[in-house]
């Protein structure tokens, strides 16, 4: 019994000092295909709203700031940077692109040696017990704070050489910032803000001064997001991808995953003020929502919201409606989107509407890629004007209530790789006019003009509606020099011409320098000169920026 006991540890030992040797060999094999400066491929698993996740993560080379860039056709399309990493795994966001990523794009990216580092692993630790080992220790990766966003300083001026002395000065800070997984919690802050001080030569009119400072917040929240639990919930300056005809609104919004495909939310909170953007809690706003989704975004994918949506001004109805949008895609072939709202008339809008429900908005659009170079869309819009608490006592006289409806349509060629043409018009009725507004545009691209490296855009917009007719042509001219120096060149034009009894005719003629110059990987100067001349806002713009990327 002695002997067996004996052999039969033998034997363990013999499998145990086996099984590290495979481990061990596996581990030098894969240090060696890896080393610093080797080319990796890896393939785009799926997209979010805000990430593209791929099949490579810590172990085939990625560091949590590895810059990766997207090929298609042998062309670079894009660039990307890692936001997340796990060992075979890496949630990226996008830096610069050429359009939309797809499945079959080609991501390339630089691989970091992996070289075995002999110390003691530091923070929280998980340990493995083996009866005939010592204790395994392994360190646990923390996910620490990931910080993106822009901040830019700004100055503006405008030189007004009509006979108005519109001259101003405007010097701003714009701020944009995405912060996720602070103080190492499922904890997601979202800044979006711009301060500006507005320096008028002359006043205009009495209500507004010769300086002026404007605080624009556009998005300012705090919001708690944990995936392993069924509920988010944040707070501060907000906005709602599944129900947007909310707006944005100061308070707080309460989300439950019910499942896998379905989601519940409910909101609350005062509507900023239009102009100023300054919170007004007298005028409150209220909502809820239910999506479902199913299928995978950028493959098969459907998404539908019904949600309703309630606004109060000192206690009285301002506006309650409902909302309806469905949205299916088939990867770039197909997508087809509808919205819907419907006003719920009661108190004095029953009475101002003269019927208890006001259809409001109804769109729907159909875009296709019917080949790799070829592609369209067609729509169809509703809309009707409807009063709120702002509006209630305009007179009906004086009060703008068209019903405006109509088609839509477009299409995209791609003539060579340096050549695509983009054309869209459209034309609307409106209850009120007998004449149906007519407008469209239409643009041609040249890529690497004449081998000179150069970009071209020429454009041209009309419209003819029940005022005026315009035409408006342009030309755009874009460079490289190198990898940090960028500049553009715009000259355009524009008429109007009166409509029936209204006679007039209205000219102008711009031409603008632009810029951008690369002082680091993350700071960067725009520039931005216009001249304009004729009866169109006669006078010369510039604009300077530095801006920085966090």
């Amino acid at each position: 019994m002695t002997l067996r006991r004996r052999m039969s540890a033998l034997r363990g030992t013999g499998l145990q000092a086996a099984a590290l040797l495979i481990v061990w060999t596996a581990a030098i094999g894969t240090a060696r295909a890896m080393e610093s400066g080797d080319l990796m491929i890896a393939e785009i698993l799926h997209f979010s709203r805000s990430s593209v996740y791929i099949d490579k993560g810590e172990v085939d080379g990625l560091t949590p700031d590895s810059e990766l860039a997207v090929y298609r056709e042998g062309r670079k399309i894009g660039d990307m940077r890692v936001s997340y990493l796990a060992r075979h795994s890496a949630s990226c966001r996008v830096v610069t692109a050429e359009g939309s990523f797809e499945h079959g794009d080609e991501v390339r990216y630089m691989a970091v040696e992996l070289t075995p580092v002999a110390k003691e692993p530091t923070g929280p630790t998980l340990r493995v017990e083996d009866v005939s080992a010592k204790p395994l220790v392994l360190p646990l990766r923390d996910v620490g704070p990931h910080l993106d966003g822009r901040c830019a300083l700004e100055w503006g001026a405008f030189d007004d050489a009509g006979d108005t002395g519109g001259d101003y000065q405007r010097p701003s800070v714009y701020l944009r910032l995405n912060s996720r997984r602070l103080f190492h919690r499922p904890l997601e802050l979202r800044v979006r803000l711009r301060i500006e001080e507005l320096r008028r030569s002359r006043e205009v009119g009495s209500e507004l001064p010769l300086t002026e400072r404007l605080y624009r917040f556009y998005r300012l929240s705090l919001t708690y997001d944990d995936s392993r639990k069924p509920f988010r919930v944040a707070a501060g300056r907000l906005f709602s991808y599944d129900l947007r005809a909310a707006g944005s609104w100061d308070g707080v919004l309460l989300e439950y995953r019910a499942c896998k495909r379905w989601r519940i939310g409910v909101l609350g909170g005062g509507e900023p003020e239009i102009t100023s953007g300054k919170p007004e809690f007298e005028r409150r706003q209220w909502g809820g929502y239910a999506t479902y989704t199913a299928g995978t975004r950028g493959r098969t994918r459907y998404q539908g919201t019904v949600g309703v949506v309630g606004r109060y001004d000192g206690g009285g109805v301002s506006r309650e409606f409902a909302v309806v949008t469905n949205e299916f895609s088939a990867g770039r072939r197909l997508r087809v989107r509808q919205d819907l709202e419907l006003d719920v008339n009661r108190e004095w809008r029953k009475e101002a509407a003269g019927s208890d429900q006001t259809l409001s908005r109804f769109n729907v659009l159909l875009e296709r890629q019917f080949t790799e170079r070829f592609h369209g869309h067609v729509g169809y819009d509703y809309f009707r004007n409807v009063r709120r608490s702002d509006t209630r006592d305009i007179p009906d006289s004086l009060f703008f209530d068209p019903l405006l409806q109509g088609m839509r349509l477009g299409a995209g060629y791609t003539l060579s790789p340096s050549w695509t043409v983009h054309a869209r018009v459209g034309v609307r009725d409106q209850s009120n006019e007998e004449k149906r507004p007519v407008y469209g545009n239409a643009r041609v691209g040249w890529r690497d003009a004449l081998g000179s490296g150069a970009n071209l855009q020429l454009r041209y917009a009309y419209a003819d509606g029940r005022i005026a007719q315009s035409h408006a042509p342009s030309l755009d001219v874009r460079r490289q020099f190198g990898s940090a120096l960028r500049l553009g060149l715009g000259v355009g034009a524009r008429t109007y011409e009166g409509q029936d009894r209204r006679s007039f005719t209205a000219e102008g003629q711009r031409v603008r320098f632009y810029g951008t110059y690369l002082l680091t990987r993350r700071i960067d100067f725009q520039w931005l000169y216009s001249l304009a001349s004729g009866d169109i806002a006669p006078g010369s713009r510039i604009v300077l920026r530095l801006g920085s990327r966090l």
